[in-house]
């Protein structure tokens, strides 16, 4: 998703997350309110979430002016820890999809729970980041929606299983 999409996407969650406020009175059962309570908190989320890609995006950007009102050296490093973030991620997800091609499987677990193996993955619907199921450790996605827990042994998402799409990692042909 681009820069531009992610916040035209952004804007209509405000402007949808705003028009179920202004219908709030509609709502008759205390059921329907919550249910309508529930939505709106994971609209919230969404914002949230394509907000902080957005400010990484920014980051990204302007990293160079950044840090100028910094002394030197504190500029130096912070630009530094900046770049290492953004590099490492970038590049960690650009060497995964040169060498694999993605093949859909589904959207939330399988009806026995999740699959644990070397060519699955999940990536998050909202930034695109690939977590494979084989990690050693605690991992979440660029915008923080979207985790594995190894510990755990499951992967979650603020939004909900169903927006986790799992993918197999099929080997390239080189």
């Amino acid at each position: 998703m681009t820069e531009t999409v992610r916040h035209e996407v952004r804007k209509d969650a405000k402007q949808l997350r705003y028009a179920i406020g202004f219908l709030d009175g509609a709502w008759p059962k205390a059921h329907r309110r919550e249910q309508r309570s529930r939505f709106t908190r994971q609209l919230t989320r969404l914002q949230d979430s394509l907000g902080a890609l957005n400010d990484l995006a920014v980051a990204s950007a302007s990293r160079d002016t950044m840090f100028a009102t910094c002394d030197p050296i504190t500029a130096a490093r912070l630009g530094a820890r900046l770049e290492s973030l953004l590099s490492s991620q970038s590049e960690s997800q650009a060497r995964l999809l040169r060498s694999h091609t993605i093949q859909h499987i589904s959207f939330g677990p399988s009806p026995t729970g999740w699959k644990r193996s070397s060519d699955i993955a999940c990536r998050c619907l909202i930034c695109g980041y690939l977590l494979r199921s084989m990690t050693t450790d605690y991992e979440t996605c660029l915008c923080g929606e979207m985790s594995v827990d190894i510990a755990a042994g499951r992967f979650g998402s603020w939004l909900g299983d169903q927006s986790i799409e799992v993918v197999r990692l099929l080997p390239r042909d080189e």
